[in-house]
């Protein structure tokens, strides 16, 4: 078994936002307990990509700027 570099995951300001207008969403036309199991997923999401970095897509627009050690889930 190899060891693997933690890799640090960084959430932009636009997706915390988006994060918090999903919250409110999700609550307000379906349920708290909704929002819980979606969030959940995203943090597992989030998890896996610290596991497993190259899991994520990298846009055109990034890997026409050759940074290619960004993703996005």
């Amino acid at each position: 078994m190899t060891d693997r570099a933690k890799v640090k995951v960084v959430i932009l300001d636009s997706a915390e936002k988006d994060l918090k207008e999903l919250k409110a969403y999700a609550i307000k036309n379906f349920s708290l307990e909704v929002w819980q199991n979606t969030f959940g997923e995203i943090r597992e999401i989030i998890r896996n990509l610290q596991r497993f970095p190259q899991a994520g897509l990298i846009q055109d627009e990034i890997a026409k700027l050759n940074l290619t050690q960004y993703r996005q889930v």
